[in-house]
């Protein structure tokens, strides 16, 4: 039995109970008795969903908003993905063209390199480069 009052929270559920009980019978001694109080003739659905549904309605607008905020996020980070990879992209490309000029930086320096050296040697020995 000590179980059974555990597994369901019997003490609780009691308390509980006797606490609505007890604060219909003060509402009803001092003539309170507002639309949210119980009447024999109320559906107990009905009384649920006046209770529930503008809960509901705030949490599902409050969750609509945080879906729109990551929506939001998500399509942020999109736009920047799409940027960076075309970003990249450009990189490349331009990686490419810089690798280019810089081979044929390479190879002129090269030929002025050669031109300085016969020149150089030229001009030391001018009898055997007659044309420099």
């Amino acid at each position: 039995m000590d179980k059974l009052f555990k597994d369901y929270n019997v003490q609780e559920n009691v308390d509980a109970l006797h606490k609505i009980v007890t604060d219909a019978k003060d509402r009803k001694a001092y003539g309170n008795t507002g639309n949210d109080t119980w009447r024999s003739d109320l559906d107990p659905r009905v009384a649920v969903g006046a209770r529930t549904v503008p809960v509901l309605t705030s949490e599902a607008e409050r969750l609509r908003a945080k879906i729109a905020e990551v929506c939001f996020f998500l399509s942020t980070l999109r736009n920047k993905r799409t940027h960076a990879v075309q970003m990249e992209a450009g990189n490349r490309i331009l990686h490419a063209e810089l690798q280019e000029i810089v081979e044929e930086t390479d190879e002129m320096n090269e030929f002025v390199f050669e031109i300085r050296s016969r020149h150089h040697a030229a001009s030391r020995f001018p009898c055997l480069y007659p044309h420099f």
